[in-house]
């Protein structure tokens, strides 16, 4: 009798398999996503190349053969779904795709310098069009919004080479510093650049002083701000400020930025981390 087609779990065994030939990263081609991240969750997918069902169906394969790591792959969550594509990706697509991954892995020094690649240039960025949404809810005149679009754009040029890391903290310390604002002894915000106090920086972050040491070094070497020692109001000990450059603008751009993110219940974060702009646009 015909065993009725059933999706079994793979083995440990198999998934161990999988793991040690996939060198922790999606088989999709071109893909570097991981398999298991940084705090040890697994976040890929185990997809099938001969299935149950669809068009990858074969009729003479058994429950066992199904879930063995030969017709097993591992993909990110994006590129599981694209393949569900059975007409694209065949038997013979995904078998290759497979093959030409595992082999890449043979040696385990290929799997470091696959990974070893710089971010920023996988981004997508999206540029703003006409910044209409932010001019409406910040209530700018036609006088005011003048070349402020092009000198975005500009800055974004510069913003694309910088690591994702240090963009979402310079937009964390912009809403902190927008946040605390009205506390003049907390904030200075001048034409010509924002600063806070590093110990506000510390205690709302719940940094060490080696960390907001290393973040100033950081915003440094990208020209995004610096920090600064002084004497604060007339006492004689030093404080230190985290000082943010406005970089090509004349003016606290960002500083409105966070504002119009704090009017739509966002964080300046969400835009500066993936260099999207569209929500600022109609």
């Amino acid at each position: 009798m015909k065993e009725e087609p059933k999706r079994f779990e793979p083995t440990k065994e198999t998934i161990r398999e999988l793991f040690a030939k996939s060198g922790n990263i999606c088989a999709f081609k071109g893909c570097n996503h991981l398999m298991i991240d940084e705090d040890g969750t697994f976040i890929g997918q185990i997809c099938h190349i001969e299935g149950v069902k669809g068009e990858r169906y074969n009729p003479n394969m058994s429950n066992e053969e199904r879930r063995a790591p030969e017709n097993l792959m591992l993909m990110c969550y994006e590129h599981h779904i694209k393949t569900n594509n059975e007409k694209i990706y065949t038997v013979e697509v995904l078998r290759k795709m497979k093959e030409e991954h595992e082999k890449k892995f043979s040696h385990p020094e290929d799997a470091i310098l696959l990974t070893f690649s710089d971010h920023t240039d996988d981004r997508n960025v999206v540029r703003p069009k006409n910044l209409k949404h932010f001019f409406n809810v910040l209530n700018y005149s036609e006088d005011e919004q003048e070349g402020i679009l092009d000198t975005l754009n500009i800055v974004i040029d510069k913003l694309e080479r910088i690591p994702e890391n240090v963009l979402v903290e310079y937009a964390a310390i912009t809403d902190r510093i927008y946040k605390m604002k009205d506390n003049k002894k907390v904030t200075e915000i001048d034409i010509n650049y924002m600063s806070i106090l590093e110990h506000d920086i510390k205690s709302a972050f719940r940094m060490t002083e080696n960390e907001t040491f290393e973040m100033g070094k950081r915003f440094e070497s990208y020209d995004l701000g610096y920090a600064e020692k002084g004497v604060f109001r007339g006492n004689e000990y030093e404080q230190v400020y985290f000082v943010l450059k406005n970089l090509d603008f004349e003016w606290n751009f960002f500083l409105q930025l966070s504002e119009f993110c704090a009017n739509k219940s966002i964080k300046l974060k969400s835009i500066l981390k993936d260099l999207d702009f569209s929500i600022l646009d109609e």
